[in-house]
């Protein structure tokens, strides 16, 4: 995965995870966009990531959203004309499922290198991340976690979720049962209501 903007620049590579920035630590993956809008534009922080197991402290002048976009679409064409090298996998497509609360990622080498998921968890989708106050921040799920069934059905995409979710909803259910995964391989059931 390539990243654009003052991101690239300062250094910043998939992969990498964020500890701190401008001194404050990132205690979940949603809180980080909420961290960095309350900075200026054009200050400079310094941003503490963990790489391959040791720490970094690297150096952003903050930009604005747009231009970042506008970088990144770039790239994205740029990269369109790249023939992808032997061994490298595209990046992992992000779902947002609001009335769970969660995001979700696909399994993958670097899902699994982000959140330290151990290889015996074998299938599943990521939760990339949980809303604070959500139903699923009350039953403790995590970013890390794997969604391994969602109504005894099992799934294997961010997109599968949304698909067995919408079926759940035309049924008339209004809880969905979850089979997770920690990324110690641990397993549990959690009930989440599926009402908008």
């Amino acid at each position: 995965m390539s990243l654009a903007g003052p991101a690239a620049a300062a250094g910043i590579a998939a992969g990498d995870v964020i500890v701190t920035v401008d001194g404050k630590a990132i205690d979940a993956m949603h809180a980080l966009p909420r961290m960095v809008a309350d900075l200026p534009v054009g200050k400079e922080v310094a941003i503490v990531v963990l790489r391959e197991g040791k720490e970094e402290t690297l150096s952003v002048t903050l930009g604005r959203l747009e231009e970042a976009e506008a970088a990144a679409a770039v790239a994205a064409k740029a990269s369109d004309k790249v023939e992808p090298q032997e061994g490298t996998e595209p990046p992992a497509p992000v779902v947002v499922t609001g009335p769970l609360g969660l995001t979700f990622a696909d399994l993958s080498p670097e899902t699994r290198s982000r959140f330290g998921i151990a290889g015996d968890v074998a299938t599943g989708v990521v939760v990339a991340a949980v809303e604070d106050g959500s139903a699923a921040d009350e039953k403790r799920l995590q970013p890390g976690d794997v969604i391994v069934e969602v109504g005894q059905e099992p799934v294997a995409s961010p997109a599968d979720i949304d698909e067995r979710l919408a079926a759940l909803r035309k049924d008339g259910r209004t809880n969905v049962q979850l089979v997770v995964q920690n990324k110690d391989g641990h397993v549990r059931w959690v009930n989440l209501p599926l009402a908008e």
